[in-house]
């Protein structure tokens, strides 16, 4: 079903959006979804199901994390690496939607917001957030 969604232009059921993520994801020391396919961590699961949905789900990585919850959120925790704050992560790429234009899909939007955030802190070495580099309100606290 999330293959035919575009979650910046419909109506999303955020808990089974969170349902169908933690599904496909699954859990490492569990041994199911992606996470239980060797070498397959949380960022490169979440590329794999946005290649097949970019409509529906974006990619959450180190650049995009430190973007939007800040450098400490993605030094000194992995509590990103869960689908509850994937979706949060998520819903706030959508919520910001309006401030990238441009972008079509929730997957256009983690990849300007990528690459701005590696622009940030490899040519302008900004390392700390907030930052004049983005037009919203990041950093924002993890949730819990």
């Amino acid at each position: 079903m999330w293959r035919s969604t575009n979650i910046l232009t419909q109506e999303i059921d955020w808990e089974a959006w969170k349902l169908a993520v933690a599904n496909a994801i699954g859990s490492e020391p569990d041994g199911t979804g992606l996470l239980g396919l060797e070498g397959v961590g949380y960022p490169r699961a979440t590329a794999f199901i946005a290649f097949l949905a970019p409509a529906a789900f974006p990619v959450i990585d180190k650049w995009t994390v430190k973007a939007i919850y800040g450098n400490q959120a993605y030094a000194k925790t992995s509590k990103w690496m869960r689908a509850a704050a994937y979706k949060h992560f998520a819903s706030e790429l959508v919520s910001n939607s309006s401030h990238f234009p441009s972008c079509s899909t929730v997957h256009d939007i983690d990849q300007k917001v990528m690459n701005t955030a590696r622009r940030c802190e490899r040519q302008y070495g900004h390392t700390s957030r907030p930052c004049t580099c983005y037009a919203t309100n990041w950093p924002i606290p993890l949730p819990e």
